[in-house]
């Protein structure tokens, strides 16, 4: 199972890294996830010097918190298309989200 929840890391790490090197403003961008998932109490990543792959990889895939919550909540990731923007993704990362469900 935990090898699993890693591919879903993963996936969804590359997710928003496209959706945020696509942004009309992806330092923005960044920031704007930075603040909400600071705000959640799941990630404290400021996005300053970052590329956006960097970014994602540092509040999903090498974020403790991200394992634990995909764990506990066993939500689906696929189909990632279904996350047209950044904020449509930082919004399933966020626990009490359940709006993407």
């Amino acid at each position: 199972m935990l090898e699993a929840i890693d591919k879903q890391l993963v996936a969804l790490s590359r997710r928003l890294a496209e959706l945020l090197a696509e942004a009309e403003d992806p330092r923005a961008e960044m920031e704007q996830a930075s603040a909400r998932l600071l705000e959640a109490g799941v990630a404290d990543v400021p996005p300053w010097e970052m590329t956006p792959r960097e970014f994602a990889q540092a509040v999903i895939e090498d974020n403790p918190q991200m394992l634990q919550h995909l764990e506990e909540t066993d939500r689906n990731v696929e189909p990632l298309s279904r996350f047209e923007t950044a904020d449509e993704l930082v919004t399933f990362l966020i626990p009490s989200s359940e709006s993407l469900d």
